[in-house]
């Protein structure tokens, strides 16, 4: 269980955040600007300063925990799917609630709890989780969605920081003492405490993309069920998958955790980006992103 001073500087980040943005200090461009540095520079980072953190026999048994993520996927793609066909959802609120749900766990919530309770190996193979799973999205979504939807050359030109730290973390750690592992070696120091701030500033700009002039903290439908799925159908999910894996407690932990954690931060630009309800996603991560809080120690009490 976390501390109280870390749920208050949970909630204080995003309420800093959503203030600054309503009193006009944070403007709309202000905010996509920090949102695409969040993107471009600091996730990259911090997938850099996990890879650093890998044993090279830790990692290579990690394809293990990669399956689970892939099987995740293919359960949230599936579900998320029948939900949207169940309500009879549509056009950019069906592809909205898709890319809430079925795209890239959230991170910067679960991590310290991970960390809290499997230590500093399941926090490994957490952010070893969340790419693997990221990476699943942007190979297998194109199965899924309609091509003037998601065309994959427009996606992925939009995510080709974080495919090249990817590419870059499995250099790290299959080939020790190659020039790209004593490059980002030598960087370390600097990457490391750009690692620390990736977080909160995650936080913080949740609450800035709420809208100023929007229904505020309405849950709207499509919210809903994001949270619904996310968080509730989730968590139960992860914590019988957790019981039936074959892995260490730690990375069952994290597994456990991974499966009902919030939409992530990253997904409002992609909404944004690909013409989707921008509204609708920013409130839906702010909702599970906040929620979350409450329903992971839960999930932990379960595993």
């Amino acid at each position: 269980m976390l501390p109280l001073q870390t749920y208050a500087t949970f909630l204080g980040l995003v309420a800093a955040g959503h203030l600054l943005r309503r009193k006009g200090i944070l403007s709309e461009e202000l905010v996509r600007r920090a949102l695409l540095v969040l993107f471009f520079v600091f996730i990259p980072a911090s997938v850099l300063t996990g890879a650093a953190g890998l044993e090279r026999d830790v990692a290579r048994s990690l394809w293990r925990l990669g399956l689970v993520a892939v099987g995740q996927y293919i359960v949230f793609m599936g579900l998320t799917l029948a939900t949207a066909r169940w309500f009879g959802l549509s056009g950019p609120s069906r592809d909205t609630l898709v890319f809430l749900v079925a795209h890239h766990n959230g991170i910067f919530i679960p991590l310290p709890f991970i960390r809290s309770a499997a230590g500093e190996a399941g926090a490994l193979a957490a952010v070893f989780y969340s790419q693997a799973y990221f990476l699943t999205f942007l190979l297998l979504t194109p199965l899924f969605m309609d091509r003037d939807t998601f065309d994959p050359r427009t996606v992925y030109a939009q995510f080709w920081p974080l495919l090249a730290a990817m590419a870059l973390a499995v250099v790290i750690v299959l080939m020790p003492g190659s020039p790209p592992d004593m490059l980002v070696r030598l960087a370390f120091p600097v990457i490391s405490r750009m690692d620390t701030v990736t977080g909160p500033l995650a936080l913080f700009v949740v609450g800035a993309s709420l809208r100023p002039d929007s229904d505020g903290f309405k849950m709207d439908r499509v919210t809903a069920l994001v949270v619904g799925l996310r968080l509730v159908v989730g968590g139960i999910l992860g914590v019988t998958v957790s019981r039936l894996v074959d892995l260490p407690l730690a990375w069952r932990t994290c597994v456990a955790v991974e499966f009902g954690s919030a939409s992530a931060t990253v997904n409002v630009i992609l909404i944004e980006r690909l013409g989707l309800d921008a509204e609708v996603g920013a409130r839906a991560v702010f909702f599970t992103t906040m929620l979350s809080t409450l329903t992971i120690p839960i999930v932990l009490a379960l595993v």
